[in-house]
């Protein structure tokens, strides 16, 4: 682990600007009112932080890794966490909207894309029966 951390990122360990991650005590003391504080993954989630912080101190668990761990404890398979995790993710994007529409025009995404040289898979053409028209 130790080496797989100094040539990458561990998902749930970290942040880039503040390494403590100031909600964590407060889902805690709520995982432990509800009797969710001492799942294997919960447990496993700060052993592995315990690994990693004399090496690594700004590594410290962040959301992302208790979030894990309490829905693993909870049995949810990963499709049901990701599942989960998607109104999350869209209710950080409205401020990303708000700030961008406050700038000109073409400051946010600067570069058009014609400008990307895309070398992928070439385009699709979708049928009328798989579109649903």
């Amino acid at each position: 682990m130790l080496a797989h951390a100094r040539a990458h990122r561990i998902y749930g360990y970290g942040r880039p600007i503040n390494s403590t991650d100031e909600r964590l005590p407060w889902i805690m003391q709520l995982a432990e009112k509800l009797g969710l504080d001492q799942g294997a993954h919960v447990k496993l989630a700060f052993e592995v932080e315990k690994v990693l912080l004399p090496h690594y101190p700004q590594l410290r668990m962040n959301y992302a890794s208790l979030h894990a761990a309490l829905i693993a404890d909870m049995g949810l398979t990963a499709r049901e966490y990701q599942l989960l995790r998607i109104p999350t993710f869209l209710a950080g994007m409205p401020p990303c909207l708000v700030e961008a529409a406050a700038k000109p025009e073409g400051v946010l995404f600067a570069t058009p894309c014609s400008g990307v040289a895309y070398a992928g898979l070439a385009r699709r053409e979708w049928s009328a029966h798989a579109t649903g028209q």
